[in-house]
């Protein structure tokens, strides 16, 4: 781990303490959090996902999503059908070998020598969407469940660092409290039942999208969008969104279908 400046402590330390101070929700914290950190690392774009990690051959269930950063829609679409892909596999499987703690990464090295700028999750989905480089952190909750923050740097950028590393790993392992919070939500144990594209609108119904929002963003029409709902809130035995965002509370009441 690098040794970091004393100015980079400081500005750690005062982020971490206008987090804890901060009078908002838990999302608004959150956010926060991700654009200060972004700014000390000068990241562009980045998301926050917790999501439980399946048996292997399985792709993680996010449960879930916030993200902030982009300059376009289509280019946070491009990084959600990416994240959603069989394009991601060689990142998931190379952190899994990192062991169950705590870690903090650069793509380029977790995965094979050279692979980073050749792979499909870059040649087909971040490239196009303007994004070169890409710093993970994956802070562990027990149960096979993960928080994974992700920032992203532009293309033209350089690389991230090991100082940027290094000031990633120090703030994500000092949030412990703000990893879990919202984390005991009941319907989480459900959503790997659901199909990828199931799992998208999912994403966007707890984002608060509207039907012709949601079929905008993932280029379907609103009667797709529609049928996929029905078989959401099928899956988890509710009536309607209101009912499904219940679920999705900490402390709330899982009904859930399990046919």
């Amino acid at each position: 781990m690098e040794f970091l400046p004393v100015q980079d402590v400081r500005d750690i330390v005062r982020l971490l303490g206008e987090v804890a101070v901060l009078e908002t929700d838990l999302p608004g914290k959150r956010r926060f959090l991700m654009n200060g950190l972004a700014k000390l690392i000068r990241a562009d774009f980045w998301y926050w996902v917790h999501f439980k990690d399946q048996a292997e051959g399985k792709e993680p269930s996010m449960f879930m999503f916030i993200d902030g950063g982009w300059k376009s829609e289509f280019q946070r679409m491009q990084v959600a059908a990416g994240t959603n892909s069989s394009a991601v596999k060689p990142i998931n499987e190379s952190w899994r070998k990192l062991g169950t703690g705590h870690f903090t990464y650069r793509a380029a090295e977790i995965l094979p020598e050279n692979f980073w700028d050749s792979c499909d999750l870059v040649q087909q989905y971040l490239k196009p969407a303007g994004i070169a480089d890409l710093l993970g952190s994956n802070y562990p909750l027990g149960n096979n469940i993960y928080s994974s923050m992700v920032f992203m740097r532009s293309l033209g950028c350089p690389p991230f660092t090991p100082r940027d590393v290094c000031i990633a790993h120090v703030v994500t392992d000092e949030i412990d409290w703000l990893h879990r919070q919202g984390t005991d939500v009941p319907a989480a144990e459900h959503v790997n039942k659901l199909t990828t594209r199931q799992r998208q609108v999912l994403l966007q119904l707890l984002s608060g999208d509207s039907v012709k929002q949601i079929g905008k963003k993932l280029s379907l029409s609103n009667y797709t969008v529609n049928d996929h709902m029905k078989q959401i809130y099928h899956r988890f035995g509710v009536s309607g969104r209101g009912e499904l965002l219940a679920q999705f509370l900490a402390g709330g009441t899982a009904v859930g279908n399990q046919g």
